[in-house]
């Protein structure tokens, strides 16, 4: 039974209105994630393109501040395309679970393959939000103490500060790390579920 075939048979939109409900919300989530990010890339090269000038001034200060600002631009890049992959997760595991309906509807031939894609494919949606949070947290958090140290009228050292943002971005990518290591285990018992007779 081609796609082709499937598409053919009418499903009543009671079937999965509130599925399709849930999962505008979510990517409504995902894309204000994605724009806060872009939002956060775009006002650092403004920024950047104001400050610097024609020619930039490279002394220590500036270059740790440089530095920080470039692992914010790339956290927030990390955000970006973590908030799209959720997105095209989330979609692909929504198409699963119409497919295992519409399959379910013709005699349940495939239902269950089409049941644990659906299931592999939001448990990835969800493990890429998370990580799209933890880089847009991460991001804003380690571009806010650059410039909080930056423009404080206090004599504030940078080690502090790059350690505060060391600490940030170890704590995101520890959330994140934590969320991505639970689908491997699961991956991994499954396996050895079916290759035990």
């Amino acid at each position: 039974m081609t796609t082709s075939d499937l598409s053919q048979e009418p499903l009543l939109e009671d079937q999965y209105r509130a599925d399709l409900e849930l999962l505008d919300r979510y990517t409504g989530f995902s894309s204000e994630l994605v724009r806060l990010s872009s939002l956060g890339l775009g006002g650092l090269a403004l920024f950047l393109k104001a400050s610097l000038g024609e020619k930039p001034a490279l002394d220590s200060q500036t270059g740790w501040f440089n530095l920080l600002l470039g692992g914010a631009a790339f956290l927030f890049g990390i955000a970006v395309a973590c908030g799209l992959l959720h997105r095209y997760y989330a979609t692909d595991g929504l198409a699963c679970h119409i497919r295992a309906l519409r399959l379910a509807q013709r005699g349940g031939a495939g239902v269950d393959a089409e049941v644990v894609a659906r299931t592999n494919r939001y448990k990835l949606a969800t493990s890429w939000l998370i990580s799209s949070e933890c880089a847009v947290a991460a991001g804003a958090f380690v571009a806010g103490l650059s410039f909080a140290v930056r423009f404080s009228p206090l004599e504030v050292k940078w080690v502090p500060a790059l350690v505060l943002a060391g600490v940030a971005v170890m704590g995101a990518v520890g959330l994140a790390g934590f969320r991505w290591w639970r689908i491997w285990r699961e991956a991994k018992r499954r396996k050895r579920k079916i290759a035990q007779p």
